[in-house]
């Protein structure tokens, strides 16, 4: 199977995924396919993974990297507590505004 080329549900504010899907890193090939999609470009995008706790790799401070070319708001290590979500929620209530007003 290959990285997904549509995408099934995103919510209109805000989309949480994964990273692990069929593949290593069809998380990452999804949301930057999302990106180039002009109705769901604007939604942020937060990743979640468990690859730090698997492998001691932390991803979360890859912002130059495979999360800016991706297009991702935020990535979060698993555990990922509800506080974290939440913060992230918050802090992306800008980006959503401003995504609910580009779709309408």
């Amino acid at each position: 199977m290959t990285t997904p080329t549509t995408v099934q549900f995103v919510d209109d504010d805000r989309d949480f995924r994964d990273l692990m899907m069929e593949h290593v890193d069809d998380g990452f090939r999804l949301s930057y396919r999302i990106g180039w999609d002009e109705r769901l470009a604007h939604v942020p995008r937060v990743m979640l993974s468990a690859v730090a706790a698997e492998t001691g790799t932390r991803l979360d401070g890859e912002a130059d990297g495979v999360r800016a070319w991706s297009g991702l708001a935020r990535f979060l290590d698993k555990p990922v507590t509800g506080a974290q979500v939440l913060a992230a929620i918050e802090e992306l209530a800008p980006a959503a505004a401003n995504a609910a007003e580009a779709g309408a």
